[in-house]
């Protein structure tokens, strides 16, 4: 946290995550290869434990997170705050099945990747007013709006023509499909609290709400004739023992 001025901060947090895995041939199936080296000892039931080694299936995935935060008092009683945030997360699956002539495979490789990419904003502004010495007014009002993407493709490729080749752009025959969808969200609101001698509190609010998963329609009506969430609220708070 940086603190330029009294009235005013900032806040960043940020992190990032790696993860690279190699999985040997599970399943009921002769590249097993726990069950291959059980059965048949160091030559195995049909191909070698090392041989099966050679059949790479790899699962690797990154993800990437970070926010900021500024925080600016005008004076005591009115504060701003807005936060941006960031998640962005890969996967990249590989399954390849290398070229081998001894054992009469032309290979094939399978690779699966995804990309999930989260956007957040978040402002709200606060003024708080002493309205008698046992009542205290909190209004507060603000937006907020996030956009993910999340992109998949998959692609699969069959028949290496000689040994050393990986890529599906090596092999003779592929096929793949590829997807995208996104979804996002916008809406801003407005709050007022009111609070008797800090134990009883009564709150009001409103939102107004848009999202991409209501369609055109949804949106266009939103915009002519907007219909308010309202979000009433009563709150008691114990006295401590302290108090009593």
């Amino acid at each position: 946290q940086i603190t330029p001025m009294d009235r005013f901060s900032v806040q960043v947090n940020t992190g990032y995550t790696y993860r690279d895995m190699q999985i040997p041939e599970e399943g009921n199936n002769s590249r097993n290869l726990a069950m291959t080296a059980l059965r048949g000892g160091p030559l195995g039931t049909g191909r070698s434990p090392l041989e099966l080694l050679d059949r790479r299936i790899g699962r690797t995935s990154g993800r990437f997170t970070g926010g900021v935060t500024l925080a600016f008092t005008p004076h005591g009683d009115f504060t701003h705050r807005l936060t941006l945030g960031a998640d962005v997360t890969n996967w990249d699956n590989v399954t390849l099945t290398p070229y081998d002539e001894e054992i009469g495979t032309s290979g094939s490789v399978y690779n699966y990747r995804r990309q999930v990419t989260t956007l957040n904003l978040d402002y709200t502004a606060t003024y708080q007013r002493q309205l008698t010495g046992a009542v205290r007014s909190n209004t507060s009002m603000g937006f907020q709006g996030y956009d993910r993407q999340n992109n998949r493709s998959s692609v699969r490729g069959f028949t290496f023509p000689a040994p050393g080749l990986s890529t599906v752009n090596a092999t003779g025959r592929s096929e793949g499909w590829e997807d995208r969808d996104a979804a996002r969200s916008a809406g801003y609101f407005m709050e007022q609290q009111l609070g008797f001698n800090e134990l009883f509190f009564v709150t009001g609010g409103a939102r107004f709400d848009a999202h991409s998963a209501f369609g055109e329609a949804a949106e266009d009506a939103a915009e002519e004739d907007p219909e308010p969430t309202p979000e009433p609220e009563v709150t008691v708070e114990p006295l401590t023992d302290e108090e009593l």
